[in-house]
């Protein structure tokens, strides 16, 4: 019966802590100015472009 108080105590903890969450969400709209400087890797990435890349089958083929 202890560990069903200590899982009420814990039931009521994270309804405490979504009040900070909200603020940290806040806090994520001030992220998207950050969001500029973002790696090469990420901006050579498109969205709905197809990427392709040379893959030799040759060892696959091998290990049969």
């Amino acid at each position: 019966m202890v560990s069903t108080r200590s899982r009420t105590n814990s039931g009521s903890s994270p309804t405490a802590e979504l009040p900070q969450k909200r603020a940290a969400s806040s806090d994520a709209s001030k992220r998207p100015a950050k969001k500029a400087t973002t790696p090469k890797a990420a901006t050579d990435l498109a969205v709905g472009k197809p990427v392709t890349k040379e893959v030799t089958l040759v060892n696959q083929d091998e290990k049969e």
